[in-house]
């Protein structure tokens, strides 16, 4: 069988306590593909659209942006 997912993921830290939190926000989009081979296995690949404004991933002024490709096999027994 197959299963086709989505995610929509966000953060909004704008009233943080935490003073170096202030501003703070992220989005992800994420998209999946699972092959459920048999009952016992599975293969799952996902991509990931990622943005972030005011995080520690990206330079002091500038926005975090990008994509990732993830694949997992998952066995069970």
């Amino acid at each position: 069988a197959f299963e086709l997912a989505f995610r929509f993921d966000t953060l909004d830290a704008q009233d943080s306590p935490n003073a170096k939190n202030l501003g703070n926000r992220a989005e992800s989009y994420t998209t999946a593909l699972n092959w459920y081979f048999n009952p016992n296995i599975k293969l799952l690949l996902d991509w990931v659209r990622f943005y972030g404004r005011y995080t520690p991933l990206a330079v002091v002024g500038h926005d975090a942006q990008g994509d990732a490709l993830t694949a997992r096999v998952h066995l069970d027994f």
